[in-house]
């Protein structure tokens, strides 16, 4: 399985590159939510990427539906089977005089800051989805970015090209590994350190999906998406963790998903994964002030090396442009808020969580739902 963060064929799924919800198969856990299509036919797939898994009552024709799963991200992927949430309610049409998205091209020209000045960011499945988007919003506050990805290496060029002029002038670069690899996850966090002196911030913006009932899961299916959403985490954290003790600072930020709140049928291992990364963000961050303390670096006024996660619910990336307008209709009537997150609504979470002045701040969940999951 790739790894630091490229979108995939399905299977085969990227990992620290990964993480896009609503992004494409391959990439998942920005979101880690599920689309649904209900009561319709897909006479065709949507993208070359995006297979379907139909399911069937067998008591009511009307609740005869499919299903498909759509990762988000940025991050996740999609396997053959895709699942969807229930959402039932009729399409919801918006009327406001100023969108999100103009919301969010207003401030990625105007909200330029420098919060983050000096800092060196490490963003797995940071060049696409929900991961470019954490990527663009610390470099617009100044800090030098490292972004992982997994087998695009054109792609994450040209990322990379498009990073570098709205740097500032900050230095940037991208790192390809294998999230499930614990080898590549302790390399990728050396490549970092070597070339760019230190690592203050880890986004751990990486997982995949492969959903199947829990009847028809296999073992290797389970695994795969444990050691790429859960473990590959955790020995990234392991890795950045040790450097940022020793310095006295840091922060590192897991990308959860709504759906390891609320659980979702046919995504038993995605659901458990992100869940997972709840009680690893507590216990880093109960052991990060632990060592802290015996090492005598807890001061009144200090940056501290604090852990927290977030959970994105359905984001908005490229991949929403195949989507049929109704569907969308379908899962915005399913959100209270009635619409997708942006990814820079994500984004600027994350680079809120990575700021020094956030020194308080440690062992939380922060949901960016749309009030999803209250």
């Amino acid at each position: 399985m790739d790894g630091f963060g490229d979108i995939g064929r399905p299977k085969v799924l990227d990992g620290i590159g990964l993480h896009e919800p609503m992004a494409r198969s391959s990439n998942t856990d920005g979101v880690g939510s599920s689309l649904c299509l209900l009561d319709g036919q897909l006479e065709e797939p949507l993208t070359d990427r995006i297979r379907c898994e139909f399911l069937s009552s067998s008591s009511d024709a009307e609740a005869h539906s499919r299903h498909f799963r759509q990762s988000a991200v940025g991050t996740d992927s999609c396997d053959k089977n895709y699942f969807i949430d229930q959402a039932t309610a009729r399409g919801f049409t918006m009327t406001t005089m100023t969108t999100a998205e103009e919301i969010g091209a207003f401030r990625s020209e105007a909200a330029r800051g420098d919060k983050l000045r000096g800092r060196v960011a490490f963003v797995t499945g940071g060049t696409r989805g929900i991961g470019a988007a954490i990527s663009k919003s610390l470099v617009s506050q100044g800090a030098t970015v490292a972004a992982g990805y997994g087998r695009n290496t054109e792609q994450a060029q040209k990322f990379l090209a498009d990073l570098s002029t709205a740097s500032d002038g900050a230095e940037v670069s991208v790192h390809q590994g294998d999230v499930a690899s614990a080898d590549d996850c302790r390399r990728t966090i050396r490549e970092v350190i070597d070339l760019h002196g230190r690592l203050d911030i880890l986004i751990n913006n990486a997982g995949i999906t492969i959903d199947k009932t829990v009847a028809k899961m296999t073992e290797d299916e389970w695994n795969k998406v444990i050691g790429v959403n859960l473990s590959g985490a955790f020995f990234l954290a392991q890795a950045a963790l040790a450097h940022m003790l020793e310095r006295g600072s840091g922060r590192i930020v897991m990308v959860s998903s709504v759906i390891g709140e609320t659980g979702a049928i046919g995504q038993a291992n995605y659901a458990a994964s992100k869940a997972g990364l709840f009680g690893l963000t507590k216990t880093l961050a109960r052991e990060a002030c632990f060592q802290m303390g015996r090492a005598g670096k807890l001061t009144e006024g200090g940056i501290g090396v604090t852990v927290n996660a977030i959970t994105p619910g359905y984001v908005s990336t490229e991949m929403v442009e195949s989507i049929p307008e109704k569907v969308l209709n379908r899962i915005k009537d399913s959100i209270p808020m009635h619409r997708l997150a942006q990814p820079w609504e994500v984004a600027r979470v994350v680079h809120f969580l990575a700021a020094d002045a956030s020194g308080y701040i440690t062992g939380q969940v922060w949901g960016v739902n749309g009030g999803l999951d209250m």
